[in-house]
């Protein structure tokens, strides 16, 4: 699986593909990610959701002149 995003993704590379590996499998329905940064994880999770599932992203940082929103 390749782990390339249009945004970067901060977590260690290998954790974060058995952790997707989890989330495929288990196909959940709703996901919550707290604390999004610029939004790495957020773009797997969006990306690998089953159709119909509910993503919601939580964070209070921003990055001035920086909005990432377009890429999902």
């Amino acid at each position: 699986m390749t782990l390339d995003t249009p945004v970067p993704v901060l977590q260690n590379q290998s954790e974060l593909a058995e952790l997707i590996a989890l989330y495929r499998d288990r196909k959940p329905k709703r996901t919550l990610e707290v604390g999004t940064y610029h939004g790495g994880t957020l773009y797997h999770w969006l990306r690998h959701a089953p159709r119909g599932a509910t993503v919601v992203s939580v964070d209070s940082y921003t990055v001035p002149g920086v909005d990432n929103r377009h890429l999902y």
